[in-house]
């Protein structure tokens, strides 16, 4: 009597570890259906949010993000940053943008050769994906982020994108933030002018 109603604890105990595994199945399942239906409905949002021409558009897009770096392919800084937004030129001179560029993006800042994908719009501007090799051979791809500005597109960010890995994708283009450099000993005190 006593091993039976073991068995029948044993059973009941594998009956609900039975019915356990079975909910948290059904709930990765669910949870992954609704993951789906969450991204189909952010890339119905997408669609509807481009304009008419937004063909056009990514194509202009994709002009200015050549034409930057074909001034660097040639060596012009100065027209190379007339293509970077508003918040570069308000917080740097071509020559910070200058050494930005080439600590931060030593392949970008001497190209070789430049490859440019499709582009793609999204929230609101444009991405373009660039395979750049430097004149050192280096490889490197990254992602120009573009928006448009005064009725012209300009350059917003540039992304490393790693290795074999998908595209980076921000969800918006992001201001420009310059990375503090080494400060030149003679700088001016905080608050003063350069």
């Amino acid at each position: 009597m006593a091993a039976q109603s073991r068995r029948q604890s044993l059973r009941a105990v594998l009956g609900f570890i039975a019915a356990a595994a079975i909910l948290i199945s059904m709930r990765s399942i669910y949870q992954g259906m609704r993951h789906q239906e969450e991204m189909r409905r952010a890339e119905a949002r997408e669609e509807a949010s481009r304009p008419a021409d937004w063909e056009q558009q990514v194509e202009s897009a994709r002009k200015t993000a050549e034409g930057q770096l074909e001034a660097f392919k040639r060596g012009d800084w100065k027209k190379a940053f007339t293509y970077a937004s508003a918040s570069f030129h308000e917080q740097m001179k071509v020559e910070d943008f200058r050494g930005m560029v080439e600590r931060g993006y030593p392949q970008i800042a001497r190209p070789a050769e430049i490859h440019l994908g499709k582009g793609d719009w999204h929230a609101g501007g444009v991405e373009v994906e660039v395979t750049v090799t430097g004149k050192d051979g280096g490889k490197g791809r990254y992602l120009y982020t573009l928006a448009p500005e005064d009725g012209e597109w300009r350059v917003v960010g540039v992304n490393d994108v790693p290795d074999g890995g998908p595209s980076p994708r921000p969800t918006a283009p992001p201001p420009y933030v310059p990375s503090p450099g080494p400060a030149p000993r003679s700088a001016p005190a905080a608050g003063g002018s350069a």
